[in-house]
């Protein structure tokens, strides 16, 4: 769809995303009036929450690898740094968004309780040996770095 209006009515849980791109060109034409204004509400709402989600699923993965690393720091080696360090550049992606900030702040005890579970679950070891309070801020926990002779990096571009 190129951003001509489409006059025949569409159903958005039909095709959402012809849907979408005739809501776009109504705007764009100023054409505010034709607007299904009840879906797109709900269409924007659906999206904020996913967002939230997101940040959810983002925040639990990023402490599952903080605590595997610091459960087991004999096991723990490059790959565990980087599967931290790329968790934080997801996770930061999403809090340039300062309403999304705020949201990560109200939901880490419930994603620091998720990643315990998870994380004693990856490692074998029992729940009791993960710590009930979660020991990193939001800023400590996005601002981690590996220690000693691992300093902060990214993966190579792989060769063609």
């Amino acid at each position: 769809m190129d951003g001509r209006l489409i006059e025949r009515d569409l159903d958005p849980d039909f095709d959402e995303h012809a849907w979408l791109l005739q809501q776009a060109a109504m705007l764009r034409a100023d054409r505010l009036s034709a607007l299904d204004t009840e879906h797109l509400a709900e269409f924007l709402e659906s999206m904020a929450r996913s967002e939230v989600r997101e940040v959810a699923s983002r925040l639990k993965v990023l402490f599952v690898h903080l605590l595997k690393y610091r459960a087991q720091p004999e096991r723990a080696g490059r790959s565990w740094a980087l599967s931290i360090l790329n968790a934080q550049d997801d996770l930061a992606d999403l809090l340039a968004a300062a309403s999304l900030r705020r949201e990560a702040e109200a939901l880490m005890p419930q994603a620091w309780q998720r990643a315990r579970k998870a994380a004693a679950a990856e490692t074998g070891l029992p729940l009791g040996e993960m710590p009930d309070e979660n020991p990193w801020s939001l800023d400590d926990a996005l601002a981690w770095n590996p220690p000693g002779d691992l300093p902060r990096m990214r993966p190579r571009p792989r060769k063609p």
